[in-house]
């Protein structure tokens, strides 16, 4: 279809007596196409050719300078050869007394602005680019709009991520943990525990891993504060441990100074373990044995479990978030979920592994069924468990994990009414830096430490049963006098509580502190020894407690 107003301007030019020619080259220079131009000639050229029979025909001569010689003849009935050699014949309309020349070069000034293609192409370049200026202002106001666009595969990103973590062998991570445990009835809080741990890890070498760490502890419960600062170092299949602070009740500081075992790093091995395990009050016919076996089974079992569930598809992918930045790195950050179909399924297999080398198959399908029980009965108590993840987009690395989840007691036992919140967020860093990881240069022995403290505690049970004893010598005699002997605890054999006395002196001696004194009187007593660091420890009325030295029935044990 022709543009409509080039037809008309031909057809005016062509009635002003311009040639064809000159149409088509003013037309091209005011940037009509060539297609254009001819459709638009093709569209006059049938409106002139036919002629009404019988009718005149007008010829004109058309001059460049205007129009003359205008002809009138009579038409003869046309044959069709003359009709199609004969030239088209343009009707000119009836100019008078005014040059055509001007009116020609006047309507050729018309300009070519472009095609209807053209113009529709000008439009959508325009809603293009309104369009992107309200995205670019969109994503301005809110950078994490196009989080999910080009996201990769959350699947694939989870299994990139489990494939690189496996190769790390050094990291460091914090933690923070918190468990409460809430009343449902009124939302009260009953207790909670807080701990925030700062470790570093490296386990270049399988056979002697390393690492150090710091661990804070806040627990409260019934009404009771306990805090504790402690940092561990590992190092040389050995232990070091040193509390920084510790601060307990003195209802459970059962007369130890907590004070003697602040700051100072103890080590804890092989010997340590021994020697703590022999001074136990049963005793081990072969400690360093069972040791020995113990560990290398524990550990043989670790591995088994740990090829398990690297081959266990446990996450399922639950939803995508807006990507973060968590410790400077860009990351994906997804939740992901635990059913717990696959979590009973897998404490299953793990079961059928510590099992799989009993002699007793019967023996061990009975504990296998046992323990697959109660594994069922706890994972339908905790439910499915919700992960949130943020994996590094560049390097796959796990930068930070969360975990929140509520566990109702009351799935355990009905009448229940409590509930157990679990937080759990950690941070991991650093990943296959190299690290330096020593052990300390000032240590005791762990045993040295402790086993004076262990005395310190029997001495301190001992005495509470000189206390006892007392009291029963009150209740039978009505006095304290039967309670010491010659200035020595030492009740008269026919007393009933004389045998155990005779037992608790001799403990008290074995443990190093000297055979106590004892003063009494109708309605007073004061027993008290040295301890093996020449400090005092006494008891008196009422199974009081203290560490002074007793003078006289009279002396307030304190």
């Amino acid at each position: 279809m022709a543009e409509q107003q080039l037809v008309d301007y031909i057809t005016k030019a062509k009635a002003a007596g311009q040639t064809d020619e000159q149409s088509r080259n003013l037309l091209y220079k005011n940037g009509w196409t060539e297609q254009e131009v001819n459709e638009a000639f093709t569209e006059i050229m049938p409106k002139v050719q036919v002629q009404p029979e019988g009718k005149p025909q007008i010829q004109a001569n058309i001059s460049p300078t205007g129009i003359d010689n205008l002809k009138v003849q009579p038409q003869a009935q046309p044959q069709p050869q003359e009709i199609i050699q004969q030239k088209p014949i343009v009707q000119q309309p009836k100019i008078q007394n005014q040059p055509a020349q001007p009116t020609v070069q006047n309507n050729v000034m018309i300009k070519r602005t472009g095609s209807h293609k053209l113009l529709r192409l000008l439009i959508v370049l325009l809603i293009v680019i309104a369009l992107g200026a309200v995205g670019v202002f969109a994503i301005m106001k809110n950078p994490n709009i196009l989080s999910g666009m080009f996201s990769p595969n959350p699947n694939t990103v989870i299994a990139k991520m489990l494939t690189n973590m496996s190769g790390v062998k050094i990291y460091q991570t914090t933690a923070l943990i918190e468990m409460g445990i809430i009343k449902k009835s009124d939302k009260s809080t009953q207790g909670k525990l807080t701990a925030n741990v700062n470790s570093e890890i490296d386990a270049t070498d399988a056979n002697n891993a390393k690492a150090d760490g710091n661990l804070i502890l806040n627990l409260t419960l019934s009404g009771s504060s306990i805090s504790a600062n402690i940092s561990v170092t590992v190092i040389n299949n050995a232990t070091y441990l040193k509390i920084n602070d510790i601060v307990l009740p003195s209802s459970y500081t059962n007369g130890v100074d907590i004070a003697k075992i602040k700051g100072i790093w103890m080590k804890i091995d092989q010997d340590s373990f021994n020697t703590l395990q022999s001074q136990s009050p049963t005793g081990l016919v072969d400690s360093s044995t069972t040791f020995e076996t113990t560990k290398t089974t524990q550990s043989e079992f670790a591995k088994k479990v740990a090829n398990l569930i690297s081959t266990e598809k446990l996450l399922s992918i639950d939803k995508q978030f807006a990507d973060e930045t968590i410790n400077g790195k860009n990351t994906y950050h997804y939740s992901v979920k635990i059913s717990k179909a696959k979590m009973t399924d897998l404490f299953s297999k793990i079961v059928a592994l510590e099992t799989q080398d009993s002699q007793s198959i019967g023996n061990s399908a009975l504990y296998i069924n046992m323990a697959n029980a109660f594994v069922k009965t706890i994972v339908d108590a905790v439910g499915d468990i919700n992960i949130e993840l943020w994996i590094g987009k560049i390097d796959y690395m796990l930068y930070q994990v969360k975990l929140n989840k509520i566990i109702d007691a009351g799935k355990f036992d009905p009448s229940a009414d409590m509930q157990m919140e679990i937080r759990f967020t950690a941070n991991n860093s650093n990943f296959n830096k190299a690290i330096t990881i020593q052990a300390p240069e000032n240590f005791q022995k762990i045993e040295d430490v402790l086993m004076p403290i262990m005395k310190i505690q029997e001495i301190v049970s001992d005495m509470r049963q000189i206390g006892i004893g007392a009291s029963q010598a009150l209740i039978l005699n009505s006095n304290y006098l039967n309670v010491c002997r010659m200035g020595y605890v030492n009740a008269p054999k026919s007393a009933p509580y004389s045998q155990a006395l005779i037992f608790v002196v001799k403990d008290l001696m074995s443990k190093g502190a000297t055979n106590p004194i004892c003063f009494a009187s109708s309605d007073n007593y004061c027993v008290s020894t040295q301890l093996p660091d020449k400090s005092y420890m006494c008891v008196g009325v009422g199974g009081v407690l203290g560490t002074v030295q007793c003078v006289s029935p009279q002396t307030v044990c304190k």
